[in-house]
């Protein structure tokens, strides 16, 4: 328990004691010259991006509220958008740096991203900032990305914000939150694993796409072959399935037909168990603890290390949905076809929007995740969805999706085999390499928070 003492005029109209009770703690590390603790705005050039009016297929990653998670940017193919490089609003001060902090001032905040790898040359939306520290010898910027995670951190960006329906954060309230600095050499340990953490998870993305790629290759599938019919006839004695578009669009049934055709498939449903999740009460989320996994929580071919939920032992036994390396979790609602495959770096308890598959031996479950993360996976569950009023769905047909398992002709069995030994290891690398950046980065955050904790409690 802290105790402190708050002018009137401090408050204002905006009486959130958790942001008065960081800076009460910092003030005091400051006070007693414990550490050095200085305002944002003093240690970093801060600058915003701009509003693009257009998206396209190619051109410049663009970056918006969602893409910045803790440490890492949600990079998923529906999640991430292009723009011109030569667009009217884009100048050198919307881009991203490698080495610049990235937060959200709307929408997501209380997340830092580190911006390294497919992130450097980046577009910023007007709702994203970008930290630069002026001396990068005295602030390091993975320091920087871990203290912003920490509750001293993200408790001020959170409550410093203002509105009712969609908070914000202004630039003078960013630069005046404060920083509390550790001597370089403490700091530099902080920053490496950071460095080191999300460099492995973007490549660990970069494998598991290198393999997905290889595999729809493989099955002889293209993302040319997805969809584009936006109008289509269709005889009404066809009709006797679901009575919805998207379920006798042809290209879903050419692309089902073409795969049926050349290899033998069989439905999910006889080769996996799937378990959907359970609704929650708000009292069941907790600030620490097993990572809630919900739809949003699905990024980059695996769960987010750090979602906004979490739950208690207590919950965890409650919800009695044990997980283990080799699931998948798959969404079936909302953002319907999002999928993860879960490491051991990844216990968790997932939403009722969520569908936890787990394969019979002898399926490898990284083929599974594959085939359910590609083109034909994708289609097959728009081909499934059904919007109700405002939330798509798709109920419990997941279980109906076909799975290739081998080529009907016996010839090309042997080869087909070959070439899935060889992109499954690659996946392999891709699932180890991400278990071990999320181990990483939560070694880094539970460090700072440890070094800061300890400073804030020394005699």
């Amino acid at each position: 328990m802290y105790a402190f003492d708050v002018r009137p005029s401090e408050l204002g109209e905006r009486l959130y004691v958790p942001l008065y009770r960081a800076r009460n703690l910092l003030s005091d590390l400051e006070t007693r010259g414990i550490l050095d603790v200085r305002s944002l705005g003093s240690a970093c050039r801060v600058s915003s991006g701009t509003y693009v009016p257009s998206y396209g297929a190619t051109g410049k990653l663009y970056l918006r509220v969602d893409n910045v998670r803790e440490f890492a940017c949600n990079l998923n193919e529906g999640d991430t958008v292009r723009v011109a490089a030569s667009a009217k609003a884009v100048s050198q001060r919307v881009l991203v740096r490698d080495g610049d902090v990235l937060i959200a001032r709307t929408g997501t905040l209380g997340k830092a991203a580190l911006a390294l790898g497919p992130i450097g040359g980046a577009v910023m939306s007007q709702h994203l900032t970008r930290l630069t520290p002026h001396d990068p010898a005295t602030l390091y910027p993975g320091y920087l990305a871990a203290f912003l995670n920490c509750d001293l951190g993200r408790l001020q960006l959170l409550y410093s914000s203002y509105g009712s329906t969609r908070r914000e954060l202004t630039h003078s309230a960013l630069r005046a939150v404060k920083l509390a600095l550790p001597p370089p050499e403490a700091q530099a340990e902080i920053h490496r694993a950071v460095i080191s953490g999300v460099s492995q998870m973007y490549e660990s993305r970069e494998f598991f796409a290198s393999a997905l790629a290889e595999l729809e290759e493989l099955l002889g599938i293209r993302k040319r072959h997805a969809p584009v019919e936006m109008a289509f006839t269709l005889p009404g004695a066809r009709l006797i399935e679901p009575w919805t578009p998207r379920f006798h669009r042809p290209a879903y049934l050419r692309m089902l037909a073409r795969v049926q055709a050349e290899f033998v498939c069989k439905p999910l449903g006889d080769l996996a168990t799937i378990e959907r999740g359970r609704g929650t009460r708000a009292s069941e989320y907790a600030m620490t603890g097993i990572p809630f996994i919900r739809t949003t929580g699905l990024i980059n071919f695996g769960i987010d290390p750090f979602p906004d939920h979490y739950a208690t032992d207590d919950t965890v036994e409650l919800f009695g949905q044990p997980v283990r390396e080799g699931d998948i979790l798959f969404s079936i609602e909302g953002k319907v076809g999002e999928v993860a495959y879960l490491t051991s770096s990844d216990a968790c308890v997932f939403k009722n929007h969520i569908e936890r598959v787990r394969c019979r031996p002898p399926l490898d479950p990284l083929y599974v995740f594959l085939c359910l993360s590609s083109v034909l996976g994708r289609s097959q569950a728009a081909k499934n969805t059904v919007v109700q009023a405002t939330l798509p769905g798709m109920a419990g047909r997941l279980r109906t999706f076909l799975i290739p398992i081998e080529p009907r002709d016996s010839g090309q069995r042997e080869g087909f085999r070959q070439r899935l030994r060889m992109l499954l290891q690659r996946a392999r690398t891709a699932a180890a390499a991400r278990a071990g950046a999320t181990h990483k980065l939560r070694a880094a955050k539970q460090a700072a928070e440890r070094m800061l904790e300890e400073a804030a409690t020394a005699a």
